[in-house]
């Protein structure tokens, strides 16, 4: 767990297939999923990067996008065709 200001993030990494049923042949094994495709939106740079890192340990996910302004995001996520967007409610 991450504490950064007063948000506090919980990572864990995903749990594959093999992992879930290790009796599995390890050949057999293949993620056909697409990675989530997620937008980061935050003005502090270091909370941006923060959730960029670890999100980035994650296979599944992929950061399509990181912002300072809500604006730059809405203007970009149909473009980026983003799943998901992580915006800074306090930003205002």
């Amino acid at each position: 767990m991450v504490e950064i200001d007063q948000m506090t993030v919980i990572a864990e990494p995903s749990v594959s297939s093999r992992e879930k049923n290790p009796h599995q042949d390890k050949t057999s094994v293949q993620n056909t999923a697409e990675p989530v495709r997620v937008a980061l939106c935050d003005l502090n740079p270091t909370i941006r990067c923060g959730l960029e890192h670890i999100l980035n340990a994650d296979p599944d996910i992929e950061i399509v996008l990181t912002a300072a302004s809500h604006d730059e995001v809405i203007n970009n996520a149909d473009r980026l065709n983003v799943d998901v967007i992580e915006i800074d409610i306090n930003d205002g």
